[in-house]
């Protein structure tokens, strides 16, 4: 269960948080990074927004809610909160508030591309979870010939460029991390009295995982087809 719940998001987090590191800087030189900052100013909302969230649903108590205001040290927003370390709940939500902007993401560009997107693409995301299914996407006619895809092309391009982790989200994640180790224990003690109710946590946290490492593979094809577009727009206006 620690390896379904726990390990992918970890390793995930490390690896967006490279990756739209890379990413911000190269668009952020070529647009320039106060134009890059306020074009990409959702992202940053919604990144605030889903630390805010989880302090909410796990009884942390929001201090100070910034969730646009660019500083020189290179701060966008952000969340203070506190808790009582003595309680364990608090204590394993430390976790997932470090790892919210992952959830809050994902789950914006899901419900955009189900609102916004042609019907006979969108439909696709309520029933397939496969990271190929942008190029279903972007080679749908119907994509170019609906105004709201490309309101949801700026949408993805803000939001995925934001899902990623600083080293003050790595650093509250780390903390709760025991204290989700040691919640995880007690329901599966609980758990191997009931054989039943095993399999199905274990089959429902499955889909959840596959659902969440799928829909991030697919924001990392795109912002790779982002990053190719301004590559080749760079190499054109260079030469």
């Amino acid at each position: 269960m620690f390896a379904i719940t726990t390990l992918p998001f970890l390793a995930i987090g490390f690896f967006m948080n490279f990756c739209t590191n890379f990413l911000r800087n190269k668009f952020a030189i070529s647009m320039g990074n106060k134009l890059f900052v306020y074009f990409t100013f959702i992202g940053v909302v919604i990144h605030e927004l889903s630390h805010a969230l989880m302090c909410i649903i796990f009884r942390h108590q929001i201090t100070e809610l910034v969730l646009f205001s660019p500083k020189k040290d290179g701060t966008l927003g952000y969340v203070m909160h506190k808790y009582n370390p003595n309680n364990l709940y608090q204590q394993m939500g430390c976790f997932f508030i470090g790892i919210a902007p992952l959830f809050g993401g994902i789950i914006s560009i899901y419900y955009l591309s189900i609102f916004l997107l042609p019907s006979d693409v969108s439909t696709k995301f309520t029933y397939e979870y496969s990271p190929f299914l942008i190029f279903d996407v972007l080679l749908s006619k119907s994509f170019y010939l609906d105004y709201k895809s490309y309101v949801w092309m700026y949408l993805m391009f803000s939001i995925s460029l934001h899902i990623t982790l600083s080293g003050a989200d790595l650093k509250g994640a780390i903390t709760g991390l025991v204290s989700l180790i040691v919640v995880l224990l007690l329901v599966n003690l609980y758990l191997i009295i009931d054989t039943n109710a095993q399999i199905a946590v274990v089959n429902y946290l499955h889909k959840v995982a596959i659902f969440f490492i799928n829909q991030l593979l697919m924001i990392f094809t795109l912002l790779m087809i982002f990053f190719g577009i301004n590559y080749l727009i760079r190499k054109i206006v260079i030469n």
